[in-house]
């Protein structure tokens, strides 16, 4: 039999992200306690922000800056996870914060190494639905995490702070974004006590601010927030799993079925926005390193299969009582909210994710 699924707490130098099990607030939601496997998870994608140098808009009621003030960059994310193929939700959060943003001259070099967040170079994506791409890095060299990601970029916190509360409304509720003190002892907002049943699954949200911040002064930004449909994993199912993980036996294909419940949000002016499908797979030993990573685009809105000559590229556990190699799956679902501006000028494009995932066994001959 294979060994029994560990828990640690476990960091992990480069760009992966902590595993450790830490409080913040989601101790009815989330298990602190993740298994190996688990580490390699994926974080739901950062949010992509911009800052242009431009003037505040006039029906924002914006103030001249004070003296030092500097820019402001808005910080917005929504994401939704859940990993041991459904069963467990490890990430639910709705988070804003506020910070000074320093222009930088741009420069050649900066225009060639600053990649925007999570895109990387762009030149691994598949190349249409049904493609996987698969890449490897050496352990040896400290080849850990996504190619291409930004480390620990999981939550947002910023210096500043205006009143206690702010507010996004959807088409019949209203969610509250509650001040508080984030991880790194900066500020942000969140939505305090967040669950399946408070996510905003599948609405599109206004933000108000309903006092001044920053030296502007009380604003509404319509559309703000474009949160995706919940996804839930139908297959594999619980049936088939031992032990919280799928066994793939050699030369086996990946069969996935899943559904978005409710349906994609609307826009005003009556635009679907669906989501963009990704489905992440990554590979690698007990010390840690995840060196091997396999990105698939779906070739179906509710299901995808990964071929068992894609999958062959993995490292696969020879003995099948014994497990050295973990490999874990995300299936993120991604919907981009309507760009818009900030009050000091600022042009933000947010995107929201709704993930899920769960362990492989990959059996060698």
């Amino acid at each position: 039999m294979r060994p029994p699924t560990v828990a640690l707490c476990l960091v992990i130098s480069g760009s992966l992200w902590t595993g450790c099990a830490v409080d913040y607030g989601l101790a009815d939601v989330v298990d602190p306690t993740l298994s190996l496997v688990e580490t390699f998870a994926e974080p739901p994608l950062p949010v992509g922000t911009s800052l242009e140098d431009a003037t505040p808009p006039a029906e924002y009621g914006a103030t001249d800056e004070a003296d030092g003030m500097g820019q402001i960059s808005v910080q917005l994310d929504a994401a939704f996870q859940r990993n041991r193929w459904g069963s467990h939700i490890s990430r639910c959060q709705v988070q804003l914060s506020f910070h000074h943003f320093h222009l930088l001259e741009e420069t050649e070099e900066t225009e060639e190494t600053e990649p925007a967040p999570d895109e990387g170079t762009g030149d691994d994506d598949p190349d249409a639905p049904g493609d996987c791409v698969f890449e490897e890095l050496d352990p040896d060299e400290g080849g850990g995490g996504d190619p291409g990601d930004d480390g620990d970029n999981w939550y947002e916190s910023g210096e500043l702070a205006g009143p206690e509360t702010l507010y996004l409304l959807g088409e019949t509720t209203e969610w509250a974004l509650i001040l508080t003190q984030a991880e790194d002892g900066r500020l942000r907002y969140e939505l305090d006590d967040c669950s399946v049943d408070t996510f905003p699954f599948g609405e599109v949200l206004d933000l108000v601010v309903p006092d001044e911040i920053g030296h502007a002064d009380p604003f509404t930004v319509p559309e703000v927030l474009v949160v995706g449909a919940e996804l839930t994993l139908l297959s594999p199912d619980e049936g088939q799993l031992q032990q919280d993980q799928f066994v793939l036996e050699p030369g086996m294909p990946l069969s996935m079925r899943w559904e978005r419940e409710g349906g994609d949000p609307v826009l005003a002016d009556g635009t679907v926005v669906a989501p963009e499908l990704e489905l992440k797979l990554h590979n690698g030993t007990h010390n840690g390193s995840a060196f091997q990573f396999l990105d698939c685009a779906p070739d179906h809105d509710e299901g995808t299969e990964v071929s068992g000559s894609a999958l062959a590229q993995f490292s696969f556990n020879e003995d099948p009582d014994e497990q050295h190699f973990d490999t874990y799956l995300d299936l993120h679902a991604v919907t981009h909210s309507p760009g818009w501006t900030t009050p000091w000028g600022g042009q933000v494009q947010v995107k929201t994710t709704v993930s899920a995932g769960g362990g492989l066994f990959l059996e060698g001959s």
